[in-house]
């Protein structure tokens, strides 16, 4: 038997309050490929306003090292992280739908 493993993974970073009470989320999106497995960040507006702060979080949040270049620039410790894509996102949960949109 063939094991099977997910293809993406999803990571969802949206502040306690917004879980139960919001219909509408928006907010950044980061992709990026990591031990080999894609996976995508959705983060809303509340948390982090700029792809870099989301991705800080993350690699906090798995332990991973970096280092921040500059103001704008974060540069990963792990070579097996490879961001390949940001943008923005909505989700209107009333009618299940996602919304995705480059910058």
């Amino acid at each position: 038997m063939t094991e099977r493993h997910p293809k993406t993974r999803m990571l969802v970073y949206t502040p306690a309050e917004h879980v139960q009470v919001a219909n509408d989320v928006a907010g950044k999106l980061l992709q990026f490929i990591w031990n080999d497995q894609t996976c995508l960040v959705f983060s809303s507006r509340a948390l982090h306003r700029y792809h870099t702060q989301m991705l800080e979080y993350l690699l906090k949040d798995y332990g991973i090292t970096y280092s921040w270049i500059d103001d704008e620039k974060l540069k990963v410790g792990d070579p097996a992280v490879k961001i390949t894509g940001g943008g923005r996102f909505r989700v209107n949960q009333a009618e299940a739908i996602l919304e995705l949109w480059d910058n």
